[in-house]
């Protein structure tokens, strides 16, 4: 299970909501939703043991409604040391971008850690298990 089966799906809108499990809300992560056209998909931000990850940033194009998925793009795109930010140890920005033929869809989630740990986007299901780890990399990609 990976990316590639939403390629192609018309979209109806994008949220963000926050997770209201009590363990995981303590490191903040957040869950984006795409819902298209035949039902939602749901992308949990996720931080690595010891760290926490959360949604700074979504942009989304003003005509969304319909649009085509195209592809999905995952980069980091910039690391900062506490010198940097006072408030982080360190801290890892990361970019996904979904990409429809009407503008692109830009989450910028970021990571707090000591430096060791990082985050993930992960596709999870309607009751929050995760059908696919670290959307792109490894064997859960294919």
């Amino acid at each position: 299970m990976n990316v590639k089966k939403l390629i192609g799906r018309k979209i109806v809108s994008v949220s963000k909501e926050a997770v209201t499990e009590e363990a995981v809300t303590e490191r903040k992560e957040e869950i984006f939703v795409i819902e298209f056209e035949d039902g939602k998909q749901r992308f949990l931000v996720e931080g690595d043991c010891c760290s926490c990850s959360w949604v700074e940033h979504l942009t989304v194009p003003d005509d969304l409604n319909g649009a085509m998925l195209i592809s999905v793009e995952d980069q980091r795109i910039d690391s900062k040391c506490e010198e940097d930010h006072a408030e982080y140890d360190y801290l890892q920005v990361y970019e996904t971008r979904f990409r429809t033929n009407r503008g692109d869809i830009v989450l910028e989630y970021r990571n707090s850690s000591n430096g060791y740990y990082g985050g993930s986007i992960n596709m999870i299901d309607a009751e929050g298990r995760i059908e696919c780890d670290y959307l792109f990399e490894g064997e859960n990609n294919d």
